[in-house]
C-alpha cells in the first residue's frame, strides 16, 4: 500500500490502476498534479477500518480509563474518527494529556477519559486471519507496543499461550 501511496503522491499526471474483476484499468488524469489534488486521491484510497476496540491489555492507561473491548471509538476530544490511523494520531500528540474519547458501547454514546503515557511509542496494522478453510475476514487493527525486555519476553508468552488455547479449541 505505501508503494501505491508514494506513486499516487510523486508518481506522473497520468495513473492507471488494474482493479480485480475489472477488464479495463480505472485512468486518473491529475490536470493540474497539485499535491492537495494527490493528497485528496491517497486518502481516498487508504483503507478505513473503524476504530474498534479488540484486546485491551490490563494496566494500560485505555483499560484504567474504562475502555473494553468491542468498544468504538466514535469521537476524540470533539473530532470525528473515520480510522485507526485517527486515533493514533490523537495518542501521539497527546502524551501525559487527557483525551476525551465518545464511545458507542451497547446502543449508546459514553464518555471515556484517557491520558496516553508519553513513553509508549505505537504501530497499528490492518490483520486478517484465515483459519481452517473459513472466508477471510478483517480483524481489529493490532497495536505494537514497545516494552523492556522483561515486560516484553512476559507478554510474548502470555499472548502465546492464549493464542494457542483459542487455536486448539477451534
Amino acid at each position: 500500500m505505501d508503494a501505491l501511496l508514494d506513486r499516487v503522491l510523486a508518481g506522473p499526471t497520468t495513473l492507471e490502476f488494474e482493479v480485480a474483476g475489472r477488464r479495463e484499468p480505472i485512468v486518473v488524469h491529475l490536470a493540474n498534479g497539485g499535491l492537495p489534488t494527490r493528497q485528496a486521491l491517497a486518502q481516498a484510497l487508504t483503507r478505513l477500518d473503524p476504530p474498534r476496540l479488540g484486546i485491551v491489555e490490563p494496566g494500560r492507561p485505555a483499560i484504567r480509563a474504562g475502555l473494553r473491548p468491542g468498544d468504538l471509538l466514535v469521537r476524540a476530544n470533539g473530532d470525528t474518527l473515520r480510522s485507526w490511523s485517527a486515533v493514533l494520531r490523537t495518542v501521539w500528540n497527546s502524551p501525559d494529556k487527557p483525551v476525551r474519547f465518545d464511545v458507542l458501547r451497547d446502543g449508546h454514546i459514553e464518555q471515556v477519559t484517557v491520558v496516553p503515557r508519553a513513553r509508549s511509542r505505537r504501530i497499528a496494522r490492518p490483520a486478517t486471519a484465515r483459519l481452517r478453510g473459513h472466508r477471510r475476514r478483517a480483524q481489529p487493527a493490532t497495536i505494537h507496543v514497545r516494552e523492556p525486555l522483561g515486560s516484553a519476553l512476559v507478554s510474548g508468552v502470555r499472548e502465546t499461550w492464549a493464542g494457542h488455547r483459542w487455536c486448539s479449541a477451534s
